[in-house]
């Protein structure tokens, strides 16, 4: 209760929490998660009609909240040694489960005092909802104080991306400019969100990694794609500070994937870092561009790109 207790301080929620209503949850379902996860909560509008109406663009917000401390972690230069993250439950919580089946949506009742709400079991895929539940980085809250802009940024970012593929999944315009790069960039962050996984084989994070700034910089497959991307990634950050070290990073990344593919097994000597802050920079610059696009163009990534 008290982390849904400081959320709704955060989200300036006057109504007070159900605290009984959460109890019989916790007592009626399976709900272990409640206590032994670390927790998201995230303040949306919705409006549902129904039970599941919902669901799934909450499950399209959830993406973009888990994205988000993705590449919040992978801009923050955390303190030597990283002792602050030593105990954090992302890495010594022996309780912490993916037997995931139910979610909370708390909302408010007219001319009532305390919020009512939901647990409603999910019929999304169990296995995207692990996935989704799998956010093994650890972001440290007084850096982001610091710096409000960048982290606004990068989630306005977010969210337009989630806006426009909504948008384009759900209208008559699916076939697009607009709609083509709107469907790229969201899938593109889903593999970006994938590098981030803790896994013994390191070319598996390497491989997503590079899925991401291929479906981002492509319009198609054809030969020369490693140049092509860097060339993009060059020319969307231009004037850029490190845009050297950018470009030579995808390089490296690029060139382990290949290693990775054909070989079957790669080192971990390689530093992704670099990488996914250069994946970050390219993919708020594209964002921006996108209202720029002409309602017809046969390659709509390379006419937002190089014009």
């Amino acid at each position: 209760m008290t982390f849904l207790s400081e959320a709704a301080q955060v989200f300036d929620i006057k109504r007070r929490l159900p605290v009984d209503l959460i109890e019989h949850w916790r007592r009626s379902r399976p709900t272990k998660w409640l206590e032994r996860n670390p927790l998201l909560a995230l303040r949306v509008h919705s409006f549902p009609g129904g039970y599941y109406e919902n669901q799934y663009f909450l499950m399209l917000k959830l993406k973009a909240a888990t994205t988000l401390l993705c590449m919040l972690y992978a801009l923050q230069s955390p303190p030597a040694g990283r002792n602050w993250a030593l105990f954090s439950s992302s890495r010594s919580n022996s309780w912490e489960t993916l037997d995931i089946k139910h979610y909370i949506l708390l909302y408010p009742k007219p001319y009532k005092r305390a919020l009512t709400g939901d647990c409603i079991p999910m019929n999304f895929g169990m296995a995207a909802l692990a996935e989704l539940s799998e956010v093994a980085v650890e972001v440290n809250p007084a850096i982001w104080r610091k710096r409000p802009s960048l982290r606004e940024m990068i989630s306005h970012a977010l969210n337009k991306t989630v806006a426009g593929y909504c948008g384009c999944s759900l209208s008559k315009k699916l076939k697009t400019p607009a709609a083509r790069v709107w469907r790229k960039i969201f899938r593109s962050i889903e593999f970006y969100k994938r590098s981030f996984r803790e896994r013994e084989d390191p070319g598996e994070a390497i491989v997503s990694l590079a899925m991401a700034f291929e479906i981002l910089l492509t319009d198609s497959y054809s030969s020369g794609v490693q140049k092509r991307i860097v060339d993009r990634l060059s020319l969307l950050l231009k004037g850029v500070r490190g845009i050297r070290a950018f470009k030579k990073a995808l390089g490296d990344v690029y060139e382990k994937r290949g290693e990775y593919v054909h070989s079957g097994s790669i080192d971990d000597s390689i530093n992704m870092g670099e990488a996914q802050i250069a994946f970050i920079c390219a993919f708020v610059r594209l964002v921006s561009l996108v209202e720029k696009l002409p309602n017809r163009h046969q390659e709509p990534i390379r006419c937002l790109v190089e014009g």
